[in-house]
């Protein structure tokens, strides 16, 4: 007999401010935060161990720089950017540094490069692809560049009905040195207030 587990839980809030400057490139400022909901485990081990919950760890990243929108269907930006990683009760592995063995880091701040690529595509009447992909690139780690790169398929079937195909990959070292991939279908409904 095996209890649930919880497969995605994320709390992802982006503001991006753009000054109308030209027709295709115009300067940035953005910030992003992300944490989850519920507490997350590690399932490995027994008893199962507690690993992360709300904001623990917490990610925030703030960037400024250009973007550019060539058209509807796509627009980039690329930037200066910091990132910090949050914690209070698991700094283990998200914001601690290993080479530190006589003190834990509760948190940790990176400065790098962010580029950011949105795609929004409406195929057909009744289907749409998005695709967003996420860059940061710390200067101090260039070789390891922390990748979020989410897309999803959407069939309307009904006015109130739709099909998602969503293909995911992650990587971010200070997590996991494996990249993660994650597929899904859903089924939803939806109704417009408005």
């Amino acid at each position: 007999d095996q209890e649930f587990r919880k497969s995605i839980d994320e709390i992802k809030l982006e503001s991006v401010l753009t000054y109308k400057f030209g027709k295709q490139i115009n300067p940035y400022v953005a910030c992003t935060t992300e944490t989850q909901f519920g507490p997350g485990y590690n399932y490995g081990t027994e008893p199962k161990t507690p690993i992360s919950s709300f904001m623990d760890p917490g990610y925030f990243r703030e960037s400024i720089g250009i973007g550019y929108q060539p058209n509807d269907i796509v627009k980039s930006r690329l930037g200066i950017a910091l990132k910090q990683t949050i914690t209070s009760d698991y700094p283990i592995p998200y914001a601690d540094d290993p080479d530190t063995l006589d003190k834990i880091e509760k948190t940790k701040n990176e400065f790098g490069v962010e580029s950011v690529t949105d795609i929004s595509w409406k195929i057909t009447k009744n289907s749409l692809f998005t695709s967003k992909l996420e860059l940061f690139y710390a200067f101090e780690a260039l070789d390891e560049t922390d990748v979020n790169w989410d897309n999803v398929f959407t069939i309307m079937i009904s006015k109130y009905i739709n099909i998602n195909i969503n293909f995911r990959l992650f990587y971010d070292k200070d997590i996991s040195k494996k990249r993660q991939i994650k597929q899904a279908i859903a089924f939803g409904f939806t109704y417009s207030f408005l």
